[in-house]
């Protein structure tokens, strides 16, 4: 039986985590968890079905940066390992699926090896600035203490308003794809990726959101190009002003109306909506 790896990138809400892997513990699945350098006391995740693996690598992620590139190679490293999966599924901990496993399974059973990506809107400009160009400071732009943002960001503009002056960009010949980092790759894409990891880090290590563009990217110009599959329904998620909206019980007609594959994002302060999407697929 060729099993499906879940790779999941967590740093909170850890009641929310339990119940996303209640709802993947299944014997066709493997999970495994990247908790974040920052968690002081890592939380005891119970499977019944599923074979458990944590992430011996723990990293410092931070938003926007590298360290979001370096996270997911970690993941995809420690269950290319162990080898013979399916796919491999980039998921965050506050993901919950919005369809049964038996549907879930049967939908990657129909692509014949092809890797799945929800394709993102870019331009030109985007890509200058957030690839071409240097973005320093990133590991800090979002931080606890609001001074240090503040000055991270400023910094932040400040040095690509020079390199924009003096129209200086960095040469990269590949035609750049974006698209979300929650990514579902077959075994041979995730192979190609671990072969190009070294260049990867080397020539995304100052792009800013590089996580939205890498892997979109490095397949797209490489062999398995025809192997891609870009699909708009892997993921719900609504944004408020940037920020990622957080599902409630209010939201849940919604939901249950949805043809994504994942919803993200749930919060422990109101659980009785991820109960309630359980029910409708147990049922």
């Amino acid at each position: 039986m060729k099993r499906h790896a879940f790779l999941i990138i967590s740093h909170n809400e850890f009641g929310v985590l339990q119940r996303l892997v209640d709802a993947i513990d299944d014997p066709r699945n493997d999970i495994y968890i990247h908790f974040d350098k920052k968690v002081d006391v890592v939380p005891g995740i119970v499977v019944k079905n599923s074979r458990l693996f944590l992430c011996e690598e723990r990293l410092d992620v931070r938003w926007g940066d590298i360290s979001m590139l370096k996270v997911e190679y970690a993941l995809w490293e420690s269950a290319y390992a162990r080898g013979g999966y399916l796919y491999y599924h980039i998921i965050s901990g506050v993901h919950f699926p919005l369809k049964s496993q038996n549907d879930f399974h049967r939908f990657f059973d129909k692509l014949d090896g092809m890797s799945v990506l929800e394709e993102m809107e870019t331009s030109y400009r985007e890509i200058d600035s957030k690839i071409k160009k240097y973005n320093l400071f990133i590991s800090t732009f979002v931080s606890t203490n609001k001074f240090v943002s503040k000055c991270s960001q400023y910094l932040w503009r400040i040095f690509l308003r020079v390199q924009k002056i003096l129209g200086y960009s960095r040469h990269r010949p590949l035609q750049y794809k974006k698209a979300s980092q929650w990514v579902s790759l077959t075994e041979e894409a995730v192979a190609y990726m671990l072969s190009v990891k070294d260049k990867v880090l080397r020539e995304y290590k100052y792009t800013f959101c590089g996580d939205e563009f890498f892997v979109a990217s490095e397949l797209y110009n490489s062999p398995l190009h025809d192997k891609l599959f870009f699909y708009d329904k892997m993921l719900k998620c609504d944004f408020i002003r940037a920020n990622c909206r957080v599902y409630t019980i209010a939201d849940i007609g919604d939901l249950l109306s949805s043809e994504c594959l994942f919803a993200r994002k749930f919060s422990s302060a109101d659980l009785s909506v991820i109960e309630e999407v359980r029910k409708s697929y147990l049922n």
